[in-house]
């Protein structure tokens, strides 16, 4: 007969640290992951574990009242049973959250994109046309994560802005199902699965093309009937240099990044947005053909 103990451990997860933008938040998670396999544990404890004299200080840090310094965060991170890897991010991310020089954290920032690995549902791969074809689907995986979410068909219906039915929920579901994007466990709740699913301007086909109309529509509807404190519309026309395109798409889809992992890291989250930016030529080349 296992322990209550034993019990949780073969079935809680420790907190993924990539999914943090705030190692206070890691450390304060990982706190109460460990509480929970044994009451017993404690901050002096924690702190022990990590190197430090006393509880106090952790604590202190973890409520933001104190920096972490460089040289404790590697015993840190080994307390918290972190890999290589997970610690190498740790550290950047304590840096990123600290440093107050804006060059200093856009460093940062872009060595904690590089050093978070990324394992991707490769579109071009994946034989159901429907991930694509129907607008919903994307937007679904966000639904999972609504505070109050209800599995079932009509609930996730209702709450689309724009009208769809309960039918089409359910093979939608379906559809992520089959896609390995999520899984359903014995209680009938969805559990996501560890892979990210994307899609870039390299590639180019039908479905890919046909899913951004379908978000025209949408746009323009909340445009007309959602008020300006609740939604986002800007644009701006620039001149650039041909040479120069690279740069601004890779700097655009750091944008979408960086907004994706800020996303992640809340756990209040009671609305779904949809985010659409769009870069392309409204002048032609002259000396095209």
């Amino acid at each position: 007969m296992k322990t209550t103990n034993e019990f949780l451990a073969n079935t809680m997860a420790a907190p993924n640290v990539y999914t943090y933008l705030e190692f206070r938040k890691y450390l304060k998670d990982y706190y109460s992951f460990r509480k929970k396999l044994n009451p017993r544990f404690s901050y002096r404890v924690f702190a022990r574990m990590a190197g430090f004299k006393t509880g106090s200080l952790l604590q202190m840090i973890i409520n933001g009242e104190r920096n972490l310094t460089p040289n404790r965060t590697p015993q840190l991170a080994a307390s918290c049973k972190l890999t290589a890897e997970e610690s190498k991010f740790f550290h950047i991310l304590v840096l990123w959250n600290q440093s107050i020089n804006p060059e200093e954290k856009e460093l940062y920032w872009n060595d904690l994109a590089r050093s978070k690995p990324k394992v991707h549902f490769d579109i071009r791969e994946n034989p159901n046309p429907k991930i694509l074809s129907r607008w919903f689907i994307f937007p679904l995986l966000e639904f999972f994560r609504l505070k109050g979410f209800v599995m079932d068909s009509n609930w996730i219906a209702n709450r689309f802005f724009s009208k769809v039915t309960s039918l089409e929920m359910e093979e939608a579901i379906q559809t992520l199902t089959d896609c390995e994007l999520i899984k359903i466990d014995s209680q009938s709740k969805v559990v996501p699965t560890d892979k990210l699913a994307y899609f870039t301007s390299k590639i180019s086909n039908q479905h890919i093309q046909a899913y951004h109309e379908s978000m025209f529509p949408l746009a323009s509807k909340a445009l007309k009937k959602v008020g300006i404190d609740k939604r986002e519309f800007g644009a701006v026309s620039i001149a650039i240099a041909p040479e120069d395109i690279p740069k601004y798409k890779k700097e655009i889809n750091q944008f979408y990044e960086k907004i994706c992992q800020k996303s992640q890291n809340s756990d209040t989250v009671k609305e779904v947005y949809q985010l659409n930016l769009q870069f392309f030529p409204i002048s032609k080349d002259v000396e095209e053909k």
